[in-house]
């Protein structure tokens, strides 16, 4: 290690300086010894190294006047009793003297500048905490402040200079969540504190989160660091989301949101719509979320492609409008890509009803003038083949009376054409009143007793004992039910079974009849309840289209479930009160 010097430790006491003082002094000898003046004359001549180290220095000031008055003070206590042989003598105490003056001099410059630095900083410091975007303040070991910033004294109201605002009342101003004396508690064993709360500042609450931090400035001495942040942009931005989802969840719309091919949203509405929960497709690649949604792949490669706008998609019976909006980011990056999904099963159906409706309509005008036309021809013809089957002449009668027998057959079903087409074109009003529907059910069944043994076909029941009444028209209502019940006997013939049941549900009655036949195709199961469309050969295909506008006269439904296993038809009914 090096050793430490006096010019290292004060680089002002250069080599030079020491120069400067050796010839000081020897000036100072020099003249005592040729003039062999008085002592007196020393006074002046001694303070000639001071002059020239201060020089040397920049003549600062202080040094200087340090550096001559030790001189001066030393000199004239030791010269008044010395003669200029002693001072020879000691010149390197008088040396030392003036060295000695200087250094306190500047130890006293040094201190001064340190005292000035550390207050700048200091005020630096308080400067930066003033400004920074968080309340901040300490307290003492009886819990006192002893600073805060401006933000802590805007918050608080309280001016920056009170310094004995308590805890108690920090905590009082600023609503926390956690009373004083549990947060002194746990400062007092050395564990941090997070607290909520809020303030009015000029009328608008502000939100705020804290943090009590027990702290040592000074050993064993405990102080408390407050910390406190306005936290209310993120509160009202958490209002916000909350807000959007509650909207989202009682919205009728299906909304789905995905961000980087993940779900990120998947409301109620979707949830019921797609019957899917949403933990169940979170994991899920985009290719395998509308997959597993039931969308087929040429529909989930369009849902994937940048235009999708109104756009009518069938997916698991049920017809879908789909929207897509893609959302930006401010830099224009993609965030994510949002789906809207309405269903309009209801109005499409209500759509192809209407169109139903219009079809009928104008095949009823039509219907009913062809049933004019050819009713008045029909009864001449089959009055004609009654007068030659009542004819004398048995033997020409016993030729004919097969073929006569065919046509009066014949004759009998075109009338019957005739008489649904009148009904279907000109329905008679219905005459309504209050009926048990089981027991129209049963009746009904005594009827088809005879065909089903024809037909070797069995009939099995299931009626609800507490089903309600509904309000109809019991002859109307008895022809549905009979019409459909001998479909579905002729569709399972030759030992099939029907099912029939009454269940109450959602404020309607329903009635299931279940056979199990081969089925109806795709294709013709659309088409069953259009006039005159029939896949039997002698039948009229008016029947189901008479059975579906009474029903809907009665305000009800019939709906058709058919696979390879068999067919259900379901005639609903609303529920009447007793």
């Amino acid at each position: 290690m090096s050793k430490k010097t006096l010019t290292t430790a004060f680089p002002e006491l250069s080599l030079i300086n020491f120069t400067y003082a050796a010839v000081s002094l020897t000036l100072v000898y020099l003249t005592v010894n040729i003039t062999g003046g008085p002592a007196s004359n020393f006074k002046i001549i001694m303070l000639v190294p001071v002059v020239l180290c201060a020089l040397n220095c920049g003549f600062h000031p202080t040094l200087f006047v340090a550096g001559i008055s030790g001189g001066i003070i030393l000199a004239q206590d030791s010269l008044a009793h010395m003669d200029a042989a002693i001072i020879q003598q000691d010149l390197a105490l008088i040396f030392a003297t003036a060295i000695t003056g200087w250094i306190l001099a500047r130890t006293t410059h040094l201190a001064k500048e340190t005292t000035q630095s550390l207050a700048r900083e200091k005020q630096n410091l308080l400067t930066v905490l003033d400004h920074l975007p968080m309340a901040i303040a300490l307290l003492d070991r009886d819990n006192r402040t002893c600073y805060y910033n401006k933000q802590m004294a805007k918050l608080t109201g309280y001016p920056a200079a009170d310094d004995n605002l308590l805890l108690t009342v920090l905590t009082r101003t600023l609503q926390m969540n956690i009373p004083s004396e549990t947060i002194c508690e746990r400062i007092s064993q050395g564990l941090p504190v997070d607290t909520k709360g809020w303030v009015l500042v000029n009328g608008k609450t502000i939100h705020i989160c804290g943090k009590f931090c027990p702290i040592e400035c000074d050993p064993g001495n405990q102080s408390t660091l407050v910390l406190i942040k306005d936290v209310t942009p993120e509160i009202q931005l958490e209002e916000v989301q909350t807000h959007s989802q509650q909207i989202l969840e009682v919205l009728d719309l299906a909304v789905i949101y995905l961000e980087s091919g993940r779900v990120q949203i998947f409301n109620r509405a979707a949830e019921k719509l797609f019957n899917t929960q949403a933990s169940d497709i979170k994991d899920l690649s985009p290719r395998e979320i509308w997959s597993h949604l039931g969308f087929k792949p040429e529909q989930a490669n369009v849902l994937r492609g940048p235009g999708v706008k109104n756009l009518e998609l069938e997916v698991k019976n049920k017809y879908l409008l789909v929207n897509k909006v893609i959302l930006h980011s401010s830099t224009g990056t993609i965030n994510g890509e949002l789906f809207l999904f309405n269903d309009v099963t209801r109005n499409k159906m209500l759509e192809k009803e209407l169109n139903k409706a219009s079809t009928l309509s104008a095949v009823g005008e039509m219907a009913a003038g062809i049933a004019h036309e050819i009713r008045n021809p029909l009864t001449s013809i089959r009055g004609f083949a009654q007068l030659i089957l009542e004819k004398d002449d048995q033997k020409t009668i016993a030729e004919i009376k097969p073929y006569l027998d065919m046509a009066l057959g014949e004759l009998d079903r075109v009338s019957k054409l005739v008489t649904d087409m009148l009904q279907l074109a000109k329905p008679k009003e219905p005459v309504f009143e209050k009926l048990n529907w089981n027991a129209l059910c049963e009746r009904v069944l005594k009827f088809a007793t005879s065909e089903a043994q024809r037909l070797d076909v069995t009939i099995t029941y299931a009626f609800d004992p507490n089903l309600s009444p509904v309000y109809g028209d019991a002859e109307k209502l008895t022809q549905v039910v009979l019409n459909i019940l001998n479909n579905a006997l002729q569709a399972c013939a030759g030992g099939g079974q029907v099912h029939l049941k009454t269940y109450y549900r959602q404020n309607t009655i329903h009635l299931d009849i279940t056979d199990n036949g081969p089925g109806i195709p795709p294709d013709d199961l659309e088409k069953i309840f259009l006039p005159f469309y029939t896949t039997k050969d002698d039948g009229t295909g008016l029947g189901l289209p008479i059975c579906n506008r009474i029903i809907s006269e009665h305000q009800g439904s019939i709906n058709v479930d058919s696979s390879s296993s068999g067919t259900t038809f379901t005639i609903c009914l609303p529920a009447l009160d007793d």
